[in-house]
């Protein structure tokens, strides 16, 4: 299936439509299309509607899997940490960076600074297209679709994009990838990308650890050490591969998801009527067909 140099091929993973924005639920067959090439997805509704071309992945650039073997690391933030320690860790680290330093604050248990995040996607994103940027959730919005689509566009961001994101200790993971969309002005779910932990191992080997929402990335970074070159940050696509996490959603989006379910279990029953009626249809007409001597005979 061919269109704007794209080779679409029916995908039944959940995961968002990089179209309409709304949640692509994988029920049955038919209902997502993936482009294999440049990974492009979108409901099979919205296909015809899309105007990017396809792009094949750029040079250098490669999208990781979760790590099965992914090590077991000690995730603890503050809590377990003393000001005392804290101030200690700080001050090491400072002393140690060649380049951006944290600043301990008065309350003498948290602290600020930098840490740089490379984005790493393979699908496009969708921006405003105005100098106001939508709200990170209007994606989900059921009403004014075509509108939302009309006042975005979409383009494929270059691998391995690095932004420097100043944060607290305080701040997790979910409002780190939030607060990245935002500069960026991306209009797409936050749902749709998750922060990885990429750790490279002294035999070269690649381990990949999903960050989980209420992580604290700086105090991830100030464990790793100031001049580390074993771990980054990796914002990637948030492909769904087992079963979905529904706790992680908050309430807004659940409404807006059984909405959409709703909706589109209401099209998928009106598909399967119509087609059960279409041979209905054809089998009376058949009936009529048949002679009064053949049914006799029968």
């Amino acid at each position: 299936m061919k269109h704007l140099g794209h080779k679409f091929e029916v995908t039944s993973n959940p995961t968002w439509c990089d179209l309409c924005g709304e949640f692509i639920w994988g029920f049955y067959m038919r209902q997502a299309l993936r482009c294999t090439y440049c990974r492009y997805t979108c409901h099979v509704r919205c296909r015809p509607s899309v105007s990017l071309e396809c792009s094949t992945p750029t040079e250098g650039g490669t999208i990781f899997s979760p790590s099965q073997n992914s090590p077991d690391l000690d995730t603890s933030s503050s809590g377990h940490m003393t000001k005392e320690e804290v101030r200690r860790a700080v001050e090491r680290y400072n002393s140690e960076t060649n380049g951006l330093v944290l600043q301990l604050q008065s309350d003498g248990e948290s602290f600020r600074g930098y840490i740089r995040v490379h984005m790493n996607l393979s699908r496009p994103v969708t921006v405003a297209a105005g100098t106001r940027p939508l709200t990170l959730y209007g994606s989900l919005r059921i009403n004014d679709q075509e509108d939302t689509i009309k006042e975005t566009t979409s383009f494929f961001l270059p691998r391995d994009t690095i932004k420097a994101l100043h944060i607290t200790s305080d701040t997790t993971v979910r409002e780190v990838i939030q607060a990245l969309l935002k500069k960026f002005k991306v209009t797409d779910n936050p749902r749709k990308f998750a922060l990885f932990e990429k750790t490279v191992e002294q035999e070269g080997n690649v381990l990949m650890r999903v960050l989980p929402d209420t992580e604290e990335p700086l105090h991830l970074s100030l464990r790793w050490g100031p001049n580390n070159t074993q771990h980054e940050f990796v914002l990637q696509e948030n492909e769904f591969t087992g079963e979905i996490m529904w706790d992680a959603f908050s309430l807004p989006e659940l409404h807006n998801f059984l909405t959409i379910l709703d909706r589109e279990e209401d099209e998928h029953m009106r598909q399967v009527m119509d087609r059960y009626n279409t041979y209905k249809e054809k089998l009376e007409e058949a009936l009529l067909g048949v002679s009064p001597a053949v049914q006799c005979s029968a």
